[in-house]
This record gives structure tokens, C-alpha cells and sequence, in this order.
């Protein structure tokens, strides 16, 4: 364990407010930038749990879907957001075995693939950026064959090199996946 003394600890609310603001900024100016490139409408970005879709977005009128589910061999998010609990006072969740390897990991992703086919638009396609440790029981294989069971094409799986560096992170809290992968599905 590393203590720093003596660190001025921040005010939380206001860091909080001023990344949202600077983040609803560079939304402006980036749907400003697209100018005529924007043929019909501006976009609308939702933060959903994507296994609801339906309850707030029309079915077949989304052009794009981007998204990344939670994926527990990615990084250790129980404990990279132990102050996050803390804070809100939730109790830390104890875990045996690997968010991808449960049953109900895979069941709720399907509901998540049904839910994203169903407010797709004809012709358009999801992205799911996360990583996979390339085990029998992977995300890639059980997404895959979900996916076309519900009626998506597989379109592609984009490997992206995960950056080796992190020596300013401590040895327990490193990514462990040397590749993060985008699965392309076409409805």
C-alpha cells in the first residue's frame, strides 16, 4: 500500500463539475463542427442501460450503436473503484470467478443484443469495444453466436494493442489483456 501525507484532498463536486461541463463543451463544438456533414439531424447520445433500450428509444430508428459492456477480466473495477463505494457508501462486491464465465453475464448480454437489434435501424450496425482474455468461454464466441441467433450479421472484430505502459499505476491495479477488440454486427 502507498500513503502519500499531507495530500490536499480535492473537492470532489466541483471536479465533477467542471470535466461534465468541458465534456458537454467538446460535445458543442464537436456536433458544430460537423457542419453539413449533419444531413438530417443532430445526434442524440444516451446513457441507457442498453439491456432497456426499448423502454426509452423508438425500435428501428437508431443508426449506430457504440457501446462497451462490462467485461471483469478487464481491469479489476471492484477495486480501482473501491472509493467510489466507499463514498456511496455501497458495500465492495466479492468476487470468485470472472464476470464473462456467469451464466448470468451471458444472458444478460443477450438481452443487451436483443434490445440493440430491436432500435437498430435495417442495414446498421453496433460496435462493442471491450477486452477479451481469448478463453474458450470468450466474449467474442458467446456475442457472436447470440448475435446471429438474434438476427445480426457478423460484419468484423478490430484487434487494438493495449500501450504496455503504466508505470505510474501500481503492479495489482495493470490491465492484464494485451488487446482491447471492437465486434462489428450488422442488423
Amino acid at each position: 500500500m502507498c500513503i502519500v501525507r499531507e495530500k490536499k484532498i480535492p473537492d470532489v463536486f466541483d471536479l465533477f463539475e467542471k470535466k461534465t461541463s468541458l465534456m458537454i463543451k467538446q460535445m458543442q463544438e464537436y456536433v458544430s463542427e460537423l457542419g453539413n456533414l449533419r444531413e438530417f439531424t443532430t445526434p442524440k447520445l444516451y446513457s441507457h442501460d442498453c439491456r432497456r433500450l426499448t423502454e426509452i428509444i423508438p425500435k428501428n430508428s437508431v443508426d449506430i450503436v457504440i457501446t462497451s459492456p462490462p467485461y471483469g477480466t478487464g481491469s479489476r473495477y471492484t477495486d480501482i473503484y473501491r472509493l467510489n463505494f466507499q463514498w456511496l457508501e455501497f458495500e465492495k462486491p466479492e468476487r470468485k470467478t470472472t464476470l464473462e464465465t456467469t451464466k448470468v453475464f451471458t444472458e444478460e448480454l443477450k438481452t443487451a443484443l436483443t434490445e440493440i437489434y430491436h432500435v437498430l435501424k435495417k442495414g446498421k450496425n453496433c460496435f462493442f469495444v471491450y477486452g477479451d482474455p481469448s478463453t474458450e468461454n470468450s466474449i467474442t464466441s458467446t456475442a457472436v453466436d447470440d448475435a446471429k441467433s438474434i438476427g445480426f450479421s457478423y460484419k468484423g472484430l478490430i484487434s487494438c494493442p493495449i500501450e504496455k505502459k503504466s508505470s505510474k499505476h501500481h503492479t495489482k491495479y495493470r490491465r492484464f489483456i494485451p488487446k482491447d477488440f471492437i465486434l462489428i454486427l450488422q442488423k
